[in-house]
């Protein structure tokens, strides 16, 4: 747990330095390719940081950014799912190096088992804290807005192509 602990906050200090970095250095160099270049290690840098993130911390994340992005107070459901999910998994790997060899589920039956689990506890602790704050209505609304503004774009390009053909 110690280990984790050490984890987290390295984790979460490399995030707030790379932000700081991000804030500093391109505002101080002029718009175009080279902000772009001076942006990539970050970039690269945030799409493996979760890798270092174990399953508990991981969900504390997940469960943050689900309660900030959905406005409602946190029930802390969704982090106790993913907590879950990480001691199921400690434990299946207990289990799997105390037997070994000796017994073994065959895949037809582990596989449904294990997404029958996730199945149910999603349902208990996950999809709740989703349908409270009504997300499935605010995506529909945004979805539409897309497509929308993918329809106004669409035609603003054909009027300007029809407009800048030049006539013979």
């Amino acid at each position: 747990m110690e280990d984790e602990i050490k984890n987290f906050i390295k984790v979460w200090i490399s995030a707030l330095a790379s932000l700081t970095y991000c804030y500093l250095i391109p505002s101080k160099i002029p718009k175009g390719q080279f902000r772009l270049l001076s942006l990539l290690p970050i970039i690269f840098f945030f799409t493996i940081l979760p890798l270092n993130l174990t399953t508990v911390s991981l969900g504390g994340c997940t469960a943050f950014f689900l309660t900030w992005l959905s406005r409602v107070s946190p029930s802390w459901e969704v982090t106790c799912f993913f907590v879950l999910q990480g001691l199921c998994v400690a434990i299946e790997i207990l289990v799997k190096k105390v037997v070994k060899d000796r017994w073994r589920l065959h895949p037809v039956v582990s596989g449904p088992l294990t997404v029958g689990f996730v199945m149910v506890t999603g349902s208990w602790l996950f999809f709740p804290q989703l349908i409270r704050c009504e997300t499935e209505v605010r995506s529909s609304r945004e979805v539409v807005a897309l497509v929308g503004f993918v329809k106004d774009l669409g035609w603003a390009l054909k009027s300007f192509a029809i407009q800048s053909v030049p006539s013979f």
